[in-house]
């Protein structure tokens, strides 16, 4: 079948072939004489929005293509090929940790008087933990070069934690915060360490402490158990002289008594059975039980407390 456009109507006509006599849309007059009748459809007219509306979707389609052969290419990347930014700064970290300072009193030594918060590397650089530790410094108190492994100044942080979040430290150094059983154990293996507890009156009267000597914590695997030695300075009790208790937990209990001491006071401690001296009790609570007897009896007493070593 042949077509043809008039150029009159500009519509499609059909015309037969010598093959074709009959046909439904054309009337034969003569041999010569053909009536053309229009139809319904001629060839496809292919507009350029066509054309365009087909390129984009094969642009489209392509770029499909590539992301997903880049993500599957992505995938079969061994990890360790490319170490990340993070990976590369915590190994140099460890790598010249033995030029940084060990804790604040290193820090003192060198010449830092003011406190506040500066960066420790308690660990050894072998060591798979090795890392730098944000702690709170307090270069005033007692000669200052003071590691701060416990405060507690605005109540912002629970301290009802569990094992883990004592064991890797929790809150921040500029507030409440625990150091963590892990970095403690790393500040004073090895090394005469002495305990500077504080506590601050809510009354408003003058600050209460107490200093201990041949202060140690051992490691987990002896569930970060506590060495203190003999009693130094202080206008408050004795009550932490000769401790030698594991740290519980409400998830941990290693406690000498019936219960579970960290579970009913509601804070991680050193309990033997249960306490007379306990720091980490709800803040400024009757919930808190003898911050530290007896002077103090409740957390209603207490607006602040803080642990240090050096």
């Amino acid at each position: 079948m042949v077509y043809v456009r008039k150029k009159e109507d500009q519509q499609f006509y059909e015309i037969p072939t010598k093959k074709q006599t009959v046909s439904r849309n054309i009337k034969i007059m003569n041999q010569s004489d053909i009536v053309l009748t229009p139809v319904s459809k001629g060839p496809k007219n292919i507009t350029w929005r066509k054309v365009l509306a087909m390129v984009l979707l094969l642009a489209f389609v392509i770029a499909l293509v590539v992301t997903l052969i880049l993500l599957l290419q992505k995938d079969e990347t061994p990890t360790n090929e490319i170490p990340s930014t993070t990976e590369l700064q915590s190994e140099l970290n460890c790598t010249i940790a033995e030029t940084l300072p060990l804790d604040c009193k290193e820090l003192y030594m060198n010449g830092i008087r003011k406190s506040g918060v500066y960066t420790i590397y308690p660990w050894e650089k072998t060591d798979p933990n090795c890392r730098p530790l944000q702690a709170y410094c307090d270069m005033e108190t007692e000669g200052g070069g003071w590691t701060a492994i416990q405060r507690r100044v605005n109540g912002e942080e629970s301290f009802n934690r569990n094992w883990t979040e004592y064991k890797l430290g929790f809150g921040t150094s500029y507030g409440d915060y625990w150091i963590g059983n892990d970095a403690i154990h790393q500040l004073t293996f090895g090394r005469n360490s002495s305990l500077y507890v504080t506590i601050t009156p809510m009354n408003g009267s003058d600050l209460s402490f107490k200093m201990y000597h041949q202060f140690y914590l051992f490691g987990e695997d002896q569930n970060y158990r506590i060495q203190i030695g003999n009693s130094g300075s202080g206008n408050i009790g004795d009550k932490m002289k000769w401790y030698r208790w594991p740290f519980s937990t409400f998830d941990a209990d290693h406690d000498t008594h019936a219960i579970n001491c960290a579970a009913k006071y509601l804070g991680g401690w050193w309990f033997a059975g249960c306490h007379g001296e306990f720091l980490n009790g709800p803040w400024h609570s009757d919930d808190w039980s003898s911050p530290w007897y007896p002077q103090y009896s409740n957390g209603r007493q207490v607006n602040g407390t803080s642990m240090l070593i050096k």
